[in-house]
């Protein structure tokens, strides 16, 4: 746990960025094609909530505690230090995710003209590759998705594993938990890249909104006014993901969902975004309302 940050921070994560930075260069400044109208409606929404299967801010969630432990084994102990450390590490990873994924969405437009719609998503990124860098291209994508992978399943294991360690009490050891994750992983890896998507997609379309809300709720928590604000946009953006995780899986609760088809932007995938500030505001009110009639208790007992 002490070091898993330092060999992925030096070795894997360079390794991969340096391999997806020459990808998309290359495909930007010698592009395969010219970027075509592919009639797709609402390709925003689309494309926002199949970013979902990338799982970044899921994992960011999840490998936070690792990531700022790191940074105080650093010697930073003091609060404000690690704050700028990790913001200022933010920032950079930030940058370099919109270089990378920007630079793969244009790479993935120049060639939308000249792949079958129905084309699934791995013979896709494959075909691409191969278009702009020939047959060492396949190498190249090899090892990126190979670094890829490896680096973002480094940092879950260890953060599950650290997590379930402590839930038990160090009764189950971290390495023992290590070692059941690793195997789970290559177990189910092995069902194949498509199976996995369909498995997990729906999941992740109930836990990447309340992720957002808990994230953007975060970032302006000095502007928060209470507790029950946070409640109240995490309940409400919960309640509607469920209902449309269970849709996802053929579990059609059918009074619930004709509901959140009238919410707007329901169409689009973001059913969840005014049912959240819905959730904000009563929620805020309703803290201060109770808070309120808890001071009056005192007073009059007083």
């Amino acid at each position: 746990r002490s070091n898993m940050i330092d060999k992925v921070g030096k070795m894997l994560t360079p390794a991969l960025l340096v391999i997806l930075l020459f990808i998309v260069f290359k495909g930007t400044f010698d592009p395969i094609g010219t970027p075509i109208d592919t009639n797709l409606p609402n390709s925003f929404s689309n494309a926002f909530t199949g970013a979902y299967q990338t799982g970044d801010l899921f994992t960011g969630l999840l490998c936070a505690s690792v990531f700022i432990g790191a940074v105080i084994n650093k010697g930073y102990k003091d609060q404000a230090n690690v704050r700028k450390v990790a913001i200022n590490g933010t920032i950079i990873a930030g940058v370099g995710l919109l270089v990378v994924y920007g630079g793969l969405l244009y790479i993935g437009a120049t060639g939308a003209g000249q792949f079958p719609k129905d084309i699934e998503s791995t013979a896709l990124l494959t075909s691409l590759v191969d278009r702009l860098l020939g047959n060492y291209g396949t190498i190249f994508l090899a090892v990126a998705v190979t670094l890829a992978c490896l680096t973002t399943a480094i940092g879950i294991t260890a953060s599950i594993a650290d997590f379930l360690s402590h839930l038990t009490k160090n009764k189950i050891s971290y390495r023992i938990w290590v070692l059941v994750i690793c195997i789970s992983g290559v177990s189910i890896g092995l069902l194949g890249v498509e199976k996995i998507i369909n498995f997990a997609l729906p999941l992740f379309l109930g836990l990447y909104p309340v992720s957002i809300v808990i994230v953007f709720l975060g970032v302006f928590r000095k502007y928060i006014p209470n507790a029950g604000a946070y409640k109240g946009a995490v309940l409400l953006t919960i309640s509607v993901s469920l209902f449309e995780t269970l849709g996802a899986y053929g579990l059609d609760v059918k009074l619930a969902n004709d509901f959140i088809t009238m919410i707007p932007l329901s169409g689009n995938g973001f059913a969840w975004i005014l049912p959240a500030i819905i959730g904000f505001i009563g929620g805020a009110l309703l803290h201060r309302t109770m808070a309120r009639k808890q001071d009056t208790k005192f007073d009059l007992s007083a």
